[in-house]
């Protein structure tokens, strides 16, 4: 059970902001720490780094070009791709003259990826941009909230729809809790944008069950770029955009719209990329690019612009800039602890141990929490990152003054917001201190802390006006491990590092309410569940009418014979109304037989229990007095009798025909008529069965086989007998 994250992070800002408030239990010198400004640009897409005497420095490679050398041609991909094939991209959407492509590409790029992991579907996935400007360029507004006052500032008199944007704008929004929410419940107005001021703080924190899993940034490396598009349905690129460089051309019937500026400016739009085509000529493009190839860009304004909404950028485009791509996944934890709300400003590193950066965040927990992961913002690719948790001292003067309760490491392939989960369950006590201490290592170059500092620097050639940022910050929060191998606490420097937690609540404090238990008739209810450690709730069901069962009773019960079986009923009643609820007859087993007379048969039901001792008793007392073969007329009928003298009760002497029982059986003498003989012999004996008629032993009677005579004159004295009703012969006489 998850709660919203409008809720959890309300609690869990709550609790950040009591984190360490005690900063003489973290003294210490300043310390001069080395740092890069990243200055980010009026009204565009664009930043650039500057070192403390403001100059403009290249700390990463520029997405600039794209030389045959880097792998363009890679046979693991087609030729041709379109995302659109797939059934996941979502209708373009329209920013008008607006500065918001950032945001309007971003949540393009998690309505496909949402699509694309089955997390929602094409009809569904239409995700506010709206709510991403808000809280991008608004605090929240919420009492309490240890990141109130912390925001982007638009440019001079500009709104936040007319500043412009960046992917880490997004990004930071998303990390900290913002969003993803639908559409629906932040419509935007393109031609009416609503005044930010005018939403409930209630709302900042507000999602639809989905929030942002990763966010990187991606190597201009073409088959990079491809494999990222099919596996998460799109990417995200900025570049200069110029309306006098798109050129459009028909092709084998249809309208294709190309773009290429030819020009490394800084980048002022932002896109998705959905496709690619390596056989696009460059001949479509008004200045001819070095190579053939380009990308299939789905823009942001309107299905009116160009082919539908989607144009080709080529391949060679110089003013590429952060090629990036944005996931989501369901809210998979209850609290989040973060000291961010607006995009970093600053990147330090230790001059002395250049390679690797050591920094962390320390949290008061209110509750008793499991620990879910640990997220952080991380401007170097290719690095191995570790992950300390301490549960700090009493008197801790350092984030690694205390008990090591967690050790995890990963390794982080590019640029931007990752994770690293526990393998095991970490529980963090509530009211206690926790540091968690991120420590990250490359192989060469300078490893930088993504961090807020209040610190301005001017740019000496004054090109562009700078965005401002501001920030918000406390003593004890979050530290930097400087070159003298000391930590240094960063509120000394205005700002906060880039380490967030995400905690599981034990719903240790749960209760249930409103429960209803049910009656024999009326129906009750299990009740409301409800923690007040994390506020969620869970309604509870009805509960049909039931009786209670009261202990089994038996009844009818009827013993068993050696020739019938008996049983009883098992009767269960309701214990409060007496209702019969369940019954269920069982039967017993039969009795033994009983031989006391020794006669081989049952002294009760007569059934045989010893053939030889039967067949013995029942020969012994056989009289069967016809005699032997007698040759009789035709059309006679014969008369036999057979006699048994003291047969037991049960048994019965039965005359057998050809085989088959002929006439009544009976007891002492048993006299059977025959028909008419009309075939040439017959077959008749005397048996010994029981009631059902079965023979208790081989035939114990005598056999007779009586022979009819064909001739012509024994057929001329069977016409007279039977004129004469002298047809029946008596063979016992």
């Amino acid at each position: 059970m998850k709660k919203t994250v409008s809720i959890l992070i309300f609690f869990a800002v709550i609790v950040s902001s009591t984190a360490v408030s005690a900063y003489a239990r973290y003294g210490g010198k300043s310390i001069e720490l080395n740092s890069y400004s990243i200055v980010y640009e009026k009204g565009g897409v664009s930043y650039h780094y500057e070192d403390e005497n403001s100059n403009t420095v290249t700390l990463f490679e520029k997405n600039t070009g794209f030389p045959e050398s880097r792998g363009r041609k890679n046979s693991s991909f087609p030729a041709k791709y379109d995302s659109r094939d797939y059934g996941c991209v979502t209708p373009v959407k329209n920013q008008g003259d607006l500065g918001t492509c950032w945001a309007v590409s971003t949540a393009g790029v998690l309505e496909t990826n949402a699509v694309k992991r089955g997390l929602s579907t094409l009809e569904n996935a239409r995700f506010s941009y709206a709510h991403l400007i808000w809280t991008a360029f608004d605090d929240s507004g919420i009492p309490g909230d240890v990141n109130n006052g912390e925001y982007i500032k638009p440019f001079g008199n500009g709104t936040p729809y007319t500043s412009g944007g960046y992917d880490i704008y997004a990004a930071s929004s998303l990390v900290k809790g913002c969003g993803i929410v639908n559409d629906a419940d932040f419509p935007f107005d393109v031609d009416n944008p609503a005044d930010i001021d005018s939403y409930d703080s209630a709302d900042y924190y507000k999602n639809n069950g989905l929030v942002m899993d990763e966010f990187c940034y991606l190597p201009y490396d073409i088959a990079a770029v491809k494999q990222w598009i099919v596996e998460n349905g799109s990417a995200q690129v900025s570049y200069y955009d110029q309306s006098d460089r798109y050129k459009k051309t028909e092709k084998e019937e249809q309208t294709v719209y190309a773009y290429f500026s030819g020009r490394d400016y800084l980048s002022n739009h932002t896109v998705s990329i959905v496709g690619w085509d390596d056989s696009f000529s460059k001949d479509y493009f008004k200045t001819v690019p070095a190579q053939d190839g380009a990308w299939l860009v789905r823009g942001s304004w309107g299905e009116e612009h160009c082919d539908g909404g989607y144009y080709w950028i080529s391949y060679c485009e110089p003013s590429f800039e952060d090629f990036c791509g944005f996931t989501v996944k369901r809210v998979d934890y209850d609290f989040l602890y973060t000291y961010n709300a607006a995009p970093y400003n600053k990147l330090y590193y230790n001059e002395n141990c250049p390679s690797q950066i050591e920094f962390a965040n320390i949290y008061d927990t209110r509750y008793v929490e499991n620990l879910s992961a640990v997220g952080f913002f991380a401007e170097n690719g290719n690095a191995d990152v570790s992950v300390k948790v301490y549960e700090l001292a009493e008197n801790a003067t350092s984030p690694e003054d205390g008990n090591l309760i967690f050790n995890g490491s990963s390794y982080i392939e590019n640029r931007g917001y990752h994770y690293i989960e526990p393998s095991q369950t970490v529980m963090l006590e509530g009211g206690k201190s926790y540091s968690f201490v991120v420590t990250l290592s490359i192989a060469d170059g300078k490893a930088f802390m993504p961090a807020e500092s209040k610190s301005q620097y001017e740019n000496s050639q004054e090109i562009f006006e700078r965005n401002n940022i501001e920030y918000t910050s406390a003593a004890g929060q979050s530290w930097f491990y400087a070159e003298n191998s000391q930590w240094v606490d960063m509120n000394r420097y205005g700002g906060n590092v880039y380490v967030n937690i995400y905690t599981d609540c034990t719903h240790s404090g749960a209760s249930v309410k409103n429960a209803v238990t049910p009656s024999c008739k009326t129906n009750g209810y299990s009740g409301d569940w409800h923690c007040p450690m994390c506020g969620k709730t869970e309604s509870g069901c009805v509960l049909p009418a039931c009786h209670n069962a009261g202990e089994p009773v038996f009844e009818n019960s009827v013993n068993s014979t050696c020739y019938a079986k008996g049983g009883c009923d098992r009767v269960i009643y309701c214990s409060v109304c007496g209702e019969e609820l369940e019954r269920e007859h069982i039967e017993f087993e039969l009795m033994p037989h009983i031989d006391n007379d020794g006669d081989g048969a049952c002294d009760n039901c007569k059934t045989v229990v010893d053939t030889e001792k039967n067949s013995l008793y029942i020969a012994k007392h056989a009289e069967i007095t016809v005699p032997g073969g007698r040759t009789v007329r035709y059309n006679y009928k014969v008369s036999m009798t057979a006699y048994c003298g003291n047969l037991p009760d049960g048994y019965y002497i039965q005359w057998y025909e050809n085989g088959s029982p002929a006439g009544e059986k009976a007891n002492k003498s048993a006299v059977y008529l025959t028909g008419r003989l009309t075939e040439s012999e017959y077959r008749y004996t005397a048996v010994i069965v029981d009631e059902n008629g079965k023979t208790v032993s081989q035939p114990s009677g005598a056999s007779l086989t009586v022979k009819t005579d064909r001739s012509f004159f024994a057929r001329i004295i069977s016409f007279f007998a039977v004129l004469f009703r002298l047809n029946t012969v008596n063979l016992n006489k």
